[in-house]
């Protein structure tokens, strides 16, 4: 980014205190930043301007698959979902859950493909998936071990499985409509502190076919690196298929970039 767009985007949050989240529209043409000062802007990619304001406190903020919505996120677990064209909130989540369960705060939060959920990670080692409509808790998705462990969470492109990932390196895969988990992925011992499926593993793993293939980051060095590394697991085998070396420092989150190489 040159000129205005880069003044705009980059020296108002530098002001404030830096951002803790950035990313594109579904469409590429709009832009959504998260500030630690605890509001989310949205951004026209063309001309650089602000073009809406989401009032915080959050830390995240992310858009809806189709792009006409934004979920933005507070630490003390507080999810709203906001028009993106006005800024209104027309739902806010019922993330205070009934005793004994306590009230956790909140790690990520994504969008199912199709909109109907939201899936959010939280510091006690669950996931859970909420109703968009109803603002109600639809499941918990939670680890076999009994000490909460800091979680990592994720749809499946087709929005049919999700996986979580927890600090003790063990990945679950659960179906999304069930509540079942379909598959254990022992990572070794890494502290995982993201995951996500691979868009296409068909195409750029054929050696696999329909396998799933995830990839989880760590935040921590290992097997002597000297920073954090990412690492490509199948699914099905629980194979470590390769792994991204040479960071000097933690990795805090990886992704698939949009050819899914």
């Amino acid at each position: 980014l040159e000129g205005p767009r880069e003044r705009g985007w980059v020296g108002e949050h530098s002001r404030l205190g830096g951002l803790f989240s950035a990313e594109f529209s579904p469409d590429g043409t709009l832009a959504l930043t998260a500030s630690s000062a605890g509001f989310a802007k949205l951004w026209s990619i063309e001309s650089g301007e602000c073009l809406q304001t989401f009032e915080g406190p959050m830390f995240m903020a992310a858009f809806s698959p189709d792009g006409g919505r934004v979920l933005t996120v507070s630490r003390s677990g507080d999810v709203k979902i906001c028009k993106a064209d006005t800024g209104e909130c027309f739902q806010t989540l019922n993330t205070q859950l009934p005793p004994p369960q306590p009230h956790v705060g909140m790690l990520s939060a994504a969008f199912s493909p199709d909109c109907a959920h939201v899936l959010t990670s939280a510091h006690d080692g669950a996931a859970r998936l909420w109703n968009v409509e109803s603002g109600e808790l639809v499941r918990t998705l939670r680890g076999y071990r009994v000490v909460a462990s800091e979680c990592a969470a994720a749809y499946s492109p087709d929005g049919a499985s999700v996986i979580t990932a927890d600090k003790e390196g063990t990945a679950h895969v659960w179906g999304a409509e069930t509540g079942q988990c379909i598959r254990r992925v022992q990572c070794g011992h890494i502290s995982i502190v993201s995951a996500a499926f691979s868009p296409s593993p068909k195409e750029h793993f054929p050696a696999i076919g329909d396998d799933a293939v995830v990839l989880v980051a760590t935040d921590r060095p290992h097997w002597g690196d000297a920073g954090g590394i990412a690492m490509l697991w199948s699914v099905a085998s629980g194979e470590c298929l390769c792994a991204f070396r040479g960071h000097t420092s933690a990795i805090r989150s990886a992704c698939f970039g949009l050819a899914a190489v």
